[in-house]
C-alpha cells in the first residue's frame, strides 16, 4: 500500500512545493473526511435540515438533536481548526474560516460557543452545506459535494492568502483543486505531519474507513478525473 501511495504521489508533484503560509493569512478551507450519519444518496435530508432551519446554528443543533455524528475524521479536523487558531494567536490567524457542515459540526458538538467567540474575535466562520450537483447526464441532478464542488463553492469567500486543511491523504488533492478553482497558490495551515490521518472504520463512506480503502477506492480514481477535467475546469472559470 505504501509503494500505491507513492505512485500516486508522483502524479502530484506540487505537493512537495507547498509551504507554509505567509505571516499574513486570510483564509482557512476545511475540506471533511467521510462522516458516520447520512451516506451520499441521504445528504437531501442534511440540506432540507438547513434550508427549514434558517441560518446555521439552528442546523447545527438540529443536527446535533439528531445524533449526526460527523466520525472521527471530522472530529481530528475539528480539534485541528481550535488549536491551530489558538497557536496563531491574535494578528497572525486568518480572517475568515470556511468548513465543510461535517467538520463544523464537529467543532459545535465539541465546543458550541466556539462560532460566537471567532465572531467577537473578528474571524468570519462560513459553512458549506450540499447542493444539487449535475451529472453526466444533462436532465439529471444528483446530491454531491465533491472536492471540485467544495473548492468552487467556496471560491467566492477566498480572498487573499488561502491555506487548506483536509485529512494528510487528502491535502494533495485538495490543494491541487483548490488551486486550480481558486487560481491562486495554497498554502499549509501547518506542517504536513499535523495534519490529520484518522480514518473511521464506522464511516459510511467505505472509502473513509482505511488508508488502502481511500487509495483504492476513492483517490486513484479521483485524481485521474482531476487530471482529466483539469485544463477544462481552469478555462470555466
Amino acid at each position: 500500500m505504501k509503494l500505491a501511495w507513492w505512485m500516486l504521489d508522483l502524479i502530484w508533484p506540487s505537493l512537495a512545493r507547498l509551504r507554509m503560509y505567509p505571516t499574513s493569512v486570510t483564509t482557512w478551507l476545511v475540506f471533511a473526511f467521510g462522516r458516520n450519519t447520512y451516506e451520499d444518496s441521504a445528504l437531501n435530508k442534511v440540506m432540507q435540515i438547513r434550508d427549514r432551519a434558517g441560518d446555521n446554528e439552528s442546523a447545527l443543533r438540529r443536527l446535533m438533536r439528531l445524533s449526526v455524528d460527523p466520525g472521527d475524521s471530522n472530529r481530528a479536523l475539528a480539534e485541528m481548526v481550535i488549536i491551530g487558531i489558538d497557536k496563531a494567536g491574535d494578528g497572525n490567524g486568518p480572517k475568515r474560516v470556511i468548513l465543510q457542515w461535517e467538520v463544523a459540526l464537529a467543532i459545535f458538538l465539541f465546543y458550541e460557543h466556539w462560532f460566537f467567540d471567532m465572531g467577537r474575535q473578528g474571524i468570519t466562520v462560513t459553512l458549506l452545506w450540499p447542493r444539487l450537483v449535475l451529472t453526466r447526464f444533462p436532465w439529471k441532478h444528483t446530491i454531491g459535494y465533491d472536492t471540485i464542488a467544495v473548492a468552487q463553492d467556496a471560491r467566492r469567500f477566498c480572498n487573499g492568502v488561502v491555506a487548506v486543511l483536509c485529512h494528510r491523504n487528502h491535502l494533495a488533492r485538495a490543494a491541487k483543486t483548490a488551486a486550480l478553482v481558486l487560481q491562486k497558490p495554497i498554502y499549509l495551515a501547518a506542517r504536513k505531519n499535523e495534519y490529520p490521518d484518522v480514518y473511521d472504520p464506522d464511516s459510511v463512506q467505505k472509502q473513509c474507513q482505511a488508508p488502502s480503502s481511500f487509495a483504492l477506492l476513492r483517490e486513484i480514481v479521483a485524481r485521474m478525473r482531476l487530471l482529466a477535467k483539469a485544463k477544462k475546469l481552469a478555462k470555466s472559470l
